[in-house]
């Protein structure tokens, strides 16, 4: 089972992306995270398009828990995040702290949107294997 969500936004379309894994909810390093993943991460959770949010949490509870992914990279084609390539679980550079946590806008195509350019640092990777599921807030 492969799942993820958005936490702690200012709506349900918006917040800190997690993925579920072994149980226990964690963040995604948003190094490498780019247009490409932010699109396919909102994908995921049944939105039609995203954009990457200036890294940082803006909430100080948010940097409690684990750093799941690192190292993700889409083309923007796929269909679910699972798609992509990472690291690995749990296989996070030393310097990613949940100061980079990946924050997501998620929206519809019809939706209007400012949108935020980031760029992101692409790496090698390892592909992400599971089933989605979809959450909301």
């Amino acid at each position: 089972l492969f799942a993820v969500r958005l936490v702690e936004g200012q709506a349900s379309h918006m917040g800190r992306l997690e993925v579920l894994y072994d149980g226990v909810w964690g963040t995604v390093c948003g190094w490498t995270f780019g247009k490409a993943e932010a699109m396919v991460a909102c994908r995921s959770m049944g939105y039609d398009d995203g954009q990457l949010l200036p890294l940082g949490a803006p909430n100080p509870k948010s940097d409690i828990g684990p750093i799941w992914l690192d190292g993700v990279s889409c083309y923007g084609d796929e269909w679910a995040l699972e798609m992509c390539y990472h690291n690995g679980y749990g296989r996070v550079r030393y310097d990613c702290t949940h100061k980079w946590d990946a924050w997501l806008d998620c929206f519809a195509e019809n939706e209007n949107h400012n949108v935020i350019d980031v760029e992101g640092i692409e790496e090698e990777t390892n592909q992400i294997e599971g089933f989605e599921e979809i959450f909301g807030n």
